[in-house]
């Protein structure tokens, strides 16, 4: 069995009670405990980082900002450019969308 049929064939009100229902329950019981640990440790996290950058060498400093300024903004995104001559069979590229949609539907 395919994990589409899979997907399409468990329904929600399905699982309540049963052991699968159970074992989500308890894993995301686990995984909020270990968020809340994780998080106390926030502001030693942070002074670390402080230290780090007002005492650190070089490279400890640069590893420090990077942090600080990839949590505070977001990482950067990455852009990838390609430059292509490409030549494309118009109705090869229809008949493979076609029997890529065929294949989905069943």
């Amino acid at each position: 069995m395919s994990r589409k049929q899979i997907q399409r064939s468990v329904k929600p009100e399905e699982l309540e009670g049963s052991q699968a229902a159970k074992t989500l329950n308890r894993q995301s019981e686990e995984l909020s405990a270990f968020h809340k640990k994780i998080r106390a440790l926030t502001d030693p996290a942070i002074n670390a980082l402080k230290d780090t950058l007002s005492k650190g060498g070089h490279k400890e400093k640069v590893s420090a900002a990077k942090i600080v300024i990839e949590q505070g903004y977001g990482k950067p995104k990455e852009s990838i450019v390609i430059d292509a001559n490409v030549r494309v069979d118009p109705d090869a590229l229809i008949r493979a969308f076609h029997k890529d949609k065929a294949s989905r539907s069943t």
